[in-house]
């Protein structure tokens, strides 16, 4: 299976690290600032588009940040989405608890059960996304900026 997997600006070492040691699939990575650079897979830091990436791969693996999972979802490719733990703010585990009862894709939190997730991927069925009329972005950003 070819999959692409994505970080976003950040860094997400553990994830990178982990996928780094699956043989069994083409993986691509773009690692952002990771100071891991992987050893079996192709990767690259930063690109101005990642249209091509999205369009040849079978399965999306990236971190949870918002404008990512939006992007792959309009692909309409697989996606697994992994909360980076490891950020000093806790927005990434928000979005995909404000957004995992879609069904829009697959969640994992903990980075060791990526290969069972892959392994599993091509079974789950997932909602195709479509864009809301009431914006999801919005009610996201409302709820991201609401004061505590």
């Amino acid at each position: 299976m070819k999959i692409f997997v994505t970080v976003g600006t950040g860094k997400f070492d553990e994830l990178v690290r982990e996928l780094d040691k699956v043989r069994d699939h083409q993986i691509v990575f773009q690692i952002g600032q990771g100071k891991y650079l992987p050893i079996n897979h192709k990767f690259f830091r930063f690109g101005n588009s990642l249209h091509s990436y999205y369009q040849n791969t079978e399965l999306v693996i990236s971190h949870a940040g918002i404008g990512t999972i939006f992007e792959v979802l309009k692909h309409k490719k697989k996606l697994i989405v992994v909360p980076n733990l490891c950020r000093k703010d806790n927005h990434q585990m928000e979005i995909v608890k404000k957004l995992s009862g879609k069904r829009y894709f697959i969640v994992c939190t903990q980075i060791k059960h990526i290969p069972r997730q892959i392994f599993n991927a091509p079974a789950i069925n997932l909602k195709q996304y479509k864009k809301e009329t009431n914006t999801i972005n919005l009610e996201i950003t409302n709820f991201l900026t609401k004061k505590q």
